[in-house]
């Protein structure tokens, strides 16, 4: 607005000036003296001094001062320019413009330093009670004696490694008890932290509000007339700035220390008194050289409705987050002494199979199988011939199953092979033409032989071909025998609800092996299961035919080698301490092994891990997992349903750090599950609900679309599901397992068993490949535990090393696991970020969960941490 008001009223006198008669000529000369008026020169003055100053508003005071403007309240800058030009006409005095201008600048720095004390009264009030819950839920923990794995894996470690005994390491997790329980000593321990978080966020956030403020920069104009005045105002504005960040850092840090004194007194009480001592601070630091209580009591009155705001928000953030933290104290102590003592049993149905493992045992346990299995006449490679021909899906549940002996282990990736390599350079010939030639085979699956070849540029390549007698007649006539095995030729319509049930899972879990051998179908899997990992490479495919899939040659080691390596090494050490008649003929045969797992391996002559590189592998593929099963993607998702040890290629020239790029590469992905977007929402609303303990939503999300048994309806169904929920989240007597989304679907599908319910989670090909992927993970964990520990001589070790061994062993599996379990729990609460801004906002003002400082949700809580990790366990 500036002067303009200024010259439309010199234009006005003009004008008028032209309509009078001529002889009447003392107007014209009056006009004249309203140009050359000198209050005209010195509201110029004020009106440039007051566009500096404008100059010199940070973001948070040109938001404040738009308000001012749009609203009428305050002294906003229109107000200021109005006065100013009143004063250019004579209206007002120059002192009154000055009073303003001066008021101006006030309230512009009181609302800087008002939003760098809420900012940093949030951060300190948020911090403090944060670490005050933190504290409250470990002093619950110790009183209950589930101590917090890492406290006891650390401290054990240092201390029982000092002294080789277990018992001072006990004392001092109890030290550090009564710690927690010193509410003085702890609140003196916060002091300086806190006095360094309000510095710093109030210094922060207050040098982020200068962007576009030229307060602190000096005149350019001034460097081309006046180089030396230029540096001498830039030498004192940069001390200006310097003794403002000081001042903004200092004030800060003093409501830090405010922060815990003020929770000394109690919340209703320390909370205004917080507010009392900021605004006693500011009196102290406000600038005035007399420091006038009147003045600083005006500017207050001048700039009521931002204090009033600031305060408010300050005293509002503090009362709720101290009387949040007050509940949560009182209801930690009701949880304790309701559980303190008692020894929580798992609910009657907690060993219940699962969907999958009915299906496996039902086929697994039948006589024709059984008979394979048993028959010690059999070698291995006979045993796997047989038990294809009988049934090709038992040898796909004994590949994904975990058990370490010899069938299974061979059936990873060295099945007997149908094809010499004459006859599979024909195979290969007669499908796709002569355009590659083989070397060598790599390894045999239950399902393809893959090998070895170079195309014609000599780029080598890998070739898969379908093995003989493996098709989709095998797979379709095999399903059948299967099916059978639960109706006992039974029609469709005289089925059971259970038979049907387990039909439709054997149906699900057929389509998904029926995959493996449409090759044509596998190019489209690996470029969309590419899409969806960042964490691992995808082999990249080349081309495929049906019964034939080339592809480019994976650099590395399957982790099915890596483990076969490593077990060769470890027994190698064991038989080397034994030393007995025998042990050189062991030594010589496992030296052998171990020299054809490298021939296999051209690339990688050099096997020998160290303990760091080891667990990068581990935390590596945690990250691979995670991100398989645990991410959720907003739109569509594709996962990898055969990620068993033979199926994930490691590159040790990047553990080594020889080269660059990720460490693993998925192959065979002939077998992939594609999650749908609604079935992505419906899993991201879970996991909230799950962390939540919210019984309500997750009862009616579990139970969408299952098949209720006659008589019942889909609200009583509802009611059952929430009072078994109820009793295993919240009572004083029922233990549950670390809440992830796979133990909640472990657990939901065993009540719904116990009710009566078939479950609609019937994706058998995707629990399959959790099992496999986490036997892998077991095996990778063993590996790396037995080659840490493989030069321990137990056999002559004092009961002092074999009790440090026993608790670096303990530390190594409590933070590897500790890893695997908060690795899936961060991507858990990641994935309530993929959440729609409207979903979100559902989320936070839901009605149907609990208070997360209610003794329900302190409860589940409490009830995890006891079942995970209590000493006793």
């Amino acid at each position: 607005m500036s002067f303009s008001s200024f010259d439309n009223i010199i234009n006005s006198a003009i004008t008028n000036t032209q309509t009078l008669p001529q002889s009447e000529n003392v107007i014209p000369q009056k006009s004249m003296q309203i140009v050359s008026n000198p209050l005209s020169s010195d509201a110029q003055l004020l009106s440039d001094e007051f566009c500096k100053l404008k100059t010199k508003n940070g973001v948070f005071e040109r938001i404040y001062n738009f308000f001012k403007n749009i609203t009428g309240f305050g002294l906003g800058s229109k107000k200021v320019e109005s006065k100013i030009d009143e004063y250019s006409v004579g209206a007002i005095s120059k002192e009154a413009v000055e009073n303003d201008i001066a008021k101006y600048k006030k309230s512009q720095k009181n609302a800087e330093q008002t939003f760098g004390n809420v900012m940093a009264a949030g951060a300190t009030f948020g911090t403090f009670f944060l670490g005050k819950n933190l504290i409250r839920n470990l002093d619950a923990r110790f009183d209950l004696k589930a101590y917090p794995g890492f406290i006891m894996w650390i401290i054990g470690e240092i201390v029982g490694e000092r002294t080789g005994k277990y018992e001072k390491a006990t004392k001092q997790v109890e030290k550090i008890h009564k710690l927690l329980k010193s509410k003085s000593k702890l609140i003196a321990m916060s002091i300086l932290p806190l006095a360094f978080i309000g510095g710093i966020v109030k210094y922060g956030t207050l040098k982020l509000n200068r962007i576009g403020s030229k307060e602190f920069v000096p005149d350019k104009n001034l460097k081309k007339t006046d180089k030396a005045q230029y540096k001498l105002e830039k030498k004192q504005l940069k001390k200006a700035r310097f003794k403002q960040n000081f001042k903004n850092f200092m004030t800060g840090a003093f409501g830090g220390i405010l922060t815990p004194m003020a929770a000394v007194v109690g919340g209703f009480v320390g909370v205004p008194a917080y507010v009392a001592g900021i605004l006693g601070m500011k009196y102290l630091t406000n600038g005035n050289k007399d420091k006038s209580f009147k003045d600083f009591g005006q500017n207050l009155v001048d700039n009521y409705a931002l204090n009033a705001v600031g305060a408010g928000t300050v005293l509002t953030l503090g009362l709720r987050k101290a009387r949040f933290s007050n509940v949560l104290s009182k209801n930690y102590e009701k949880v304790v002494n309701n559980l303190k003592g008692v020894k929580l049993e798992l609910p009657e149905y907690a060993n219940s199979k699962t969907s999958y493992e009915q299906i496996q045992d039902i086929l697994l346990n039948s006589e024709g199988i059984q008979k394979i299995r048993s028959d010690q006449n059999l070698d291995v490679t006979s045993k796997i011939q047989k038990l294809i021909e009988e049934n090709f899906f038992a040898v796909k549940f004994l590949q994904t199953s975990g058990r370490s002996d010899s069938l299974v282990k061979t059936l990873i990736e060295d099945c007997p092979t149908t094809r010499s390599l004459e006859q599979a350079q024909a195979e290969i010939n007669k499908l796709i033409g002569g355009k590659y030639t083989i070397s060598k085979l790599l390894k045999v699956g239950t399902v393809a032989e893959v090998y070895l070849a170079k195309d014609k540029s000599g780029k080598e390549v890998c070739v898969k071909i379908l093995k003989e007698g493996i098709n989709a007649d095998k797979i379709k006539k095999d399903k059948e025998a299967f099916i059978n095995l639960v109706t006992k030729g039974k029609p469709k319509d005289q089925l059971s609800k259970e038979e049907d049930y387990l039909v439709r899972c054997i149906e699900d879990y057929a389509n998904g092996v029926a995959k493996e051998i449409d090759f044509e179908n596998e190019i489209k899997a690996a470029k969309e299961l590419a899409k969806y990992t960042k964490k691992a490479n995808v082999v990249k495919p080349i081309e495929a035919k049906e019964s034939i899939y080339v592809m480019e040659k994976a650099k590395g080691i399957s982790v099915a080698k890596l483990e076969e390596y490593y077990s060769c090494v470890i027994e190698l050490k064991r038989q080397e301490r034994l030393k007995d008649e025998v042990y050189k003929k062991n030594v010589e045969k496992l030296r052998q092994d171990m020299q054809k797992i490298k021939e296999k391996s051209p690339d990688f002559d050099d096997f020998e891990l160290n303990n760091s590189e080891l667990k990068k592998i581990l935390y590596n593929y945690i990250a691979i997992t995670t991100e398989q099963f645990s991410k959720i993607h907003r739109g569509e998702k594709v996962v990898h349903a055969d990620l068993h040890p033979g199926n994930v290629i490691i590159d040790l020239d990047v553990v080594k750090g020889k080269s660059k790029g990720k460490m693993f590469t998925l192959i065979d992905t002939g077998n992939v599950i594609n999650i749908t977007k609604e079935q992505s929402i419906d899993m991201l609303k879970l996991s909230d609900y799950i962390r939540q303990g919210n019984i309500k939503d997750l009862s009616r999300s579990v139970l969408a679309n299952s098949i209720l048994p006659a008589g019942m309806s889909k609200e009583q169904a509802i009611s059952k599901m929430e009072e078994e929920l109820k009793r295993c989240f919240f009572d004083n007597k029922t233990e549950i397992e670390k809440m992830t989304i796979d133990n909640f679907f472990k657990l939901t599908d065993s009540i719904q068993r116990k009710l009566n319910i078939i479950p609609n989670n019937t994706q058998l090909n995707l629990t399959k490949a959790k099992n496999a992927s986490a036997n892998s993970f077991e095996n990778l964990m063993d590996s790396f535990l037995n080659h840490k520990y493989k030069d321990f001589d137990t056999i002559n070790a004092t009961d002092r090393k074999m009790l440090q061994s026993k608790l670096r062993c303990a530390k190594d599996i409590g933070l590897i696991g500790k890893q695997y379990y908060s690795s899936q729990k961060q991507q858990e609460i990641m994935n309530l970020f993929r959440l729609s801004p409207s979903e979100f906002i559902k989320s936070i003002f839901n009605r149907n969960k609990p208070k997360a400082n209610s003794t329900e949700v302190l409860t589940y809580k409490m009830k995890q941490g006891m079942s995970e990790s209590s000493i006793e366990n």
